[in-house]
């Protein structure tokens, strides 16, 4: 009984000290938490604007279709206005 009683202050002593250790571990738990939110927050913008990034060729070949398209139409017209002068030179 003697014996009990003597290790009880020290059984005491030993809760406390895992009490605070369980306060640490679940303050880092929590800032792990919040550091691997904000990490996927991140990579999430990442990929949208990888997703941006990927659309571009895309966009690219369009605006180069439609621009060698209105140089067809330039050429055409400026041939046709060649022409008109001509014609109007000859009369």
């Amino acid at each position: 009984m003697k014996k009990l009683i003597t290790t009880v202050p020290t059984l005491i002593e030993d809760i406390k000290s895992i009490k605070v250790e369980l306060i640490h571990l679940k303050e880092s738990c929590e800032y792990n938490s919040s550091s691997l939110k904000s990490f996927q927050d991140q990579v999430s913008s990442l990929e949208r604007g990888v997703s941006h990034i990927e659309k571009i060729p895309n966009s690219l070949a369009v605006a180069n279709k439609e621009t060698a398209n209105l140089k067809s139409v330039i050429e055409t017209k400026e041939q046709w206005s060649r022409l008109s002068n001509v014609s109007n030179e000859n009369k």
